[in-house]
């Protein structure tokens, strides 16, 4: 694998745990988010992976939290970059400048793979 790139991880174990957990007192919460498929674990995963990764985070994301977005990046283990942007939502369309930045770091990663 060459690369990777990732935009607004979602944690889904720890988002069904720490936003729902509250109002069932984690009776329903905590086995629930045991029966995500460990192919879809993206902190487990995230900890596997060697490859170089462009991250773009949205800091006000509404549907994935940047504090859950943050534990992909902390569980990532391979080279990684990341971009995080201030005021953007989930489904914010990215800016030509975002666009571009994206562009340039996946070229270092293709430039640093020859």
């Amino acid at each position: 694998m060459t690369g990777v790139f990732v935009h607004n991880p979602a944690p889904l174990r720890q988002m069904i745990v720490g936003d729902h957990g509250w109002w069932n007192l984690w009776l329903l919460a905590y086995p629930l988010s045991l029966r995500v498929p460990s192919s879809v674990d993206s902190v487990a995963n995230a900890a596997r992976c060697q490859a170089p990764a462009v991250f773009v985070m949205s800091a006000e994301d509404e549907v994935v939290r940047f504090r859950y977005q943050e534990q992909v990046w902390n569980a990532y283990a391979g080279p990684k970059e990341r971009l995080v942007l201030a005021s953007a939502r989930h489904n914010d369309p990215l800016s030509v400048a975002t666009h571009l930045e994206i562009n340039k770091q996946l070229l270092q990663i293709l430039a640093k793979r020859r």
